[in-house]
């Protein structure tokens, strides 16, 4: 499959400041005005609260009604952000001191994380 591209696209792709950068690098720059990290922070709450269900509450859920993005939990607990991802995905067993961890980084009492943690095992069919 081929793609018609214009030369005012290409124009338009060559003048992009973002253009060729990562995801977290584009993030990243944003969250260094104040209003834009800001927004960030409105819109993450706002997206946390449209994938709501009836279902439990995910880690996922709450890191985004706290306005954080896997960076900035990754940054409060002093890990990367591709373990955050993995704990969210429940690919790791986590240890109490993560999950203590957590509960600091997020405001949350650690009984709560562990709830979250536990409900999302169970939901994957991976509980015990």
């Amino acid at each position: 499959m081929y793609t018609f591209v214009t030369v005012e696209m290409a124009a338009a792709v060559a003048h992009n400041p973002y253009h060729g950068s990562s995801i977290a690098d584009v993030i990243a720059k944003r969250e260094q005005n104040p209003r834009r990290a800001a927004a960030l922070v409105r819109a993450r709450k706002k997206f946390s609260e449209y994938i709501k269900d009836d279902s439990a509450v995910s880690l996922a859920q709450l890191r985004l009604s706290k306005g954080m993005s896997q960076q900035n939990l990754a940054d409060a607990m002093g890990v990367k952000q591709p373990y955050i991802a993995r704990i969210e995905r429940g690919e790791d067993d986590i240890k109490v001191s993560t999950v203590m961890s957590l509960a600091k980084a997020l405001g949350e009492s650690p009984a709560t994380v562990f709830q979250i943690l536990e409900a999302s095992r169970e939901a994957r069919g991976t509980g015990q």
